[in-house]
C-alpha cells in the first residue's frame, strides 16, 4: 500500500494565483518479481483565481513489467 500527497499551484491569466491540494491511495499485488499489478484512487481538491473551485477524483488500474 503506497499513498500520495501534493501541493498544486497554478496561475491564471490574470495576476490572481490559486492553488488546491491532491492526495491519493494506492495497492500493488506482485505476481512475480518482475509483474506487478496496481489500482490507484487520486483525488485533487483544485481552486482557482476568481474563487472557482473544482474537485477532480480519478480511479486507475495498471500492470507493470519490470526488465
Amino acid at each position: 500500500m503506497f499513498r500520495k500527497i501534493h501541493k498544486l499551484s497554478g496561475i491564471a491569466a490574470s495576476r490572481e494565483r490559486g492553488f488546491g491540494v491532491s492526495y491519493g491511495l494506492g495497492l500493488s499485488w506482485d505476481f512475480s518479481p518482475r509483474m506487478s499489478a496496481v489500482v490507484e484512487w487520486d483525488s485533487y481538491d483544485l481552486r482557482f483565481a476568481g474563487g472557482n473551485r473544482e474537485p477532480v477524483r480519478a480511479t486507475s488500474l495498471g500492470l507493470q513489467f519490470r526488465y
